[in-house]
């Protein structure tokens, strides 16, 4: 019956993304049962937000509506705009000094510690703020609508003061065909968007991207008593005793073949001669080959950064590889990396419903 009302009166709905109804019983799922009902507010950008604040079953949503758009923060990025290569090259090369010992795992570990600081500094200092993409003024509507609008808001106004059928009859006219203009206009607008769209310049292929796109939602988990992690303190808590209780060693199902593994290993073996030093090209051609797209790790340092990367920090990677076989020792700064927690099909509630991916 609600929704029947909502299509016959042209009503729109704003939902939500997290659930709204935590139930107590263990054979039901979560849901969206709180959403809002609006009408007029097409212009009109939103945010709904679920608060966590009480510790009933529901939980209350908060709305925001602006005129401008609502803007997120944007995921972290160490040149989001334009970025001066020639100066981050230059800039890069005066700061980094290639006479640092290199002959202990601290030695290592300051040393990746400071590069890497250097790389980020300088990456930043080099690039500037990226233009906006949106455009918070009004949309160009005609001169004749903008006439429309005057008349209709004076009609309103009018009427306000005087309460005249005359006066109401008046301003219920222009608003029916501003409507109708505006609906119009609406219509040549988007039609001329979709002539516009070509396979040349990727258009075509960008907005049906868009439209095909779908939007996921976070699902539901678990705790192992089977109470529901609803804040976001919950669900990395949940993540952080999963993660612990996957990455365990291996339990020993062989100790005699174990013993005889270790014992192999512990032989002594005849003297073999090192391994060959990197040199800076073998180096250089590394970096070349990286995939563009590829996402950076834990420092935000992409590969387009790293092609850009002058001689002096080139050679003081080259010094940082040949050490590390040198000593044997990986830094512990580059043993950081992301892990992503993707769904398993078909398990998106049970204690063991992510799948990791680093």
């Amino acid at each position: 019956m609600l929704y029947r009302v909502i299509n016959q009166n042209g009503y729109d709905t704003i939902s939500p993304d997290n659930p709204t109804y935590w139930p107590t019983h263990p054979n039901r799922l979560p849901d969206v049962l709180d959403f809002f009902i609006t009408s007029g507010l097409r212009g009109i950008h939103s945010l709904s937000q679920v608060l966590n604040d009480l510790s009933s079953d529901h939980n209350p949503v908060l709305l925001r509506t602006s005129l401008d758009p609502i803007l997120e923060l944007p995921p972290p990025i160490l040149t989001p705009g334009y970025t001066d290569w020639n100066y981050f090259a230059q800039s890069l090369d005066s700061v980094i000094d290639l006479r640092v010992p290199l002959k202990t795992p601290e030695d290592l570990d300051e040393a990746v510690q400071e590069f890497t600081l250097a790389v980020q500094r300088t990456a930043r200092t080099s690039s500037q703020p990226p233009t906006p993409k949106y455009n918070t003024q009004s949309i160009n509507l005609p001169q004749h609508i903008r006439l429309l609008i005057t008349h209709k808001r004076r009609a309103h106004s009018k009427w306000q003061r005087t309460r005249y059928p005359s006066d109401r009859q008046h301003y219920e006219q222009l608003a029916h065909e501003l409507r109708s203009e505006l609906s119009s206009f609406r219509s040549d607008t988007y039609n001329s968007y979709i002539i516009s769209l070509s396979t040349h310049d990727r258009s075509l292929w960008d907005s049906t991207k868009r439209l095909l796109q779908s939007h996921s939602t976070p699902s539901p988990l678990r705790h192992p008593d089977n109470s529901w992690a609803r804040s976001d303190e919950d669900k990395a808590q949940l993540f952080a005793n999963h993660l612990r209780s996957i990455f365990q060693p291996s339990p020993e199902s062989d100790p005699i073949h174990s013993h005889q593994v270790q014992e192999y290993l512990d032989s002594p073996l005849p003297l073999t001669l090192p391994p060959s030093p990197f040199s800076p090209s073998e180096v250089t051609y590394a970096i070349q080959h990286l995939p563009r797209k590829k996402s950076p790790g834990y420092d935000l340092i992409t590969g387009e950064i790293l092609r850009h990367l002058p001689r002096h920090a080139i050679l003081f990677l080259t010094y940082l590889y040949n050490a590390i076989l040198r000593t044997t020792y990986f830094p512990l700064l580059w043993k950081f990396a992301h892990i992503k927690m993707i769904p398993k099909p078909n398990k998106l509630h049970t204690q063991n419903p992510l799948r990791t991916v680093r």
